[in-house]
């Protein structure tokens, strides 16, 4: 397809365009409830994303994308207790987002995202759950060039999973908080 970029008499781009944004920053799971009342996934990590979509109206992305976030070494806390036992966390989704920028020739943005999930907890066996999820994502990208903008946004992602253990049906509560970086190409 076509890549659509409008210059205003000043020279400023719009954000009317194809999107891929990339993201690589620290994370922090907040609670990752798996198996048993009062278990949790603590730790900082990496995230992941890549969104592509079009433009359907000046100052609103819609699309597609792929969100991923890893937890190496994680401490896991059953019953409000460090319990001494690492594990590794993965918690995907993929889905379809809305990302409106509230000037199309400026930065401040702000979006959501709906999806399927896919939070994987690896210790002595693996766990994975799968089921829906939800981002709100909101920040700022400067322009930088006539196709690029760099900024940083702060996301909230979740997910209510299902799977099972050993026969045992298990329920996860999943959440993330990123504050990342982002490069948009336009």
């Amino acid at each position: 397809g076509r890549v659509r970029v409008e210059v205003d008499r000043i020279g400023h781009a719009t954000h009317d365009e194809m999107r891929v944004r990339v993201l690589a920053t620290e994370d922090r799971v907040q609670r990752g409830h798996v198996a048993l009342p009062g278990q949790r996934v603590e730790g900082v990590g990496s995230s992941f994303e890549l969104l592509m979509g079009a433009t359907p109206v000046d100052g609103l992305a819609v699309g597609g994308g792929l969100w991923s976030d890893g937890l190496v070494g994680a401490k896991l806390v059953e019953g409000g207790t460090d319990s001494g036992r690492e594990v590794d966390v993965s918690f995907g989704m993929l889905g379809v987002f809305a990302d409106w920028f509230f000037d199309p020739r400026g930065g401040f943005h702000a979006g959501v995202a709906l999806g399927a999930a896919t939070p994987t907890i690896v210790d002595e066996s693996d766990i994975q759950t799968s089921g829906p999820a939800a981002a709100l994502f909101g920040g700022y990208d400067a322009w930088v060039s006539k196709n690029w903008s760099l900024g940083g946004a702060v996301r909230v992602m979740g997910a209510l999973t299902q799977g099972d253990r050993d026969g045992a049906k298990l329920d996860a509560t999943t959440g993330s908080v990123s504050i990342v970086g982002t490069a948009l190409y336009h």
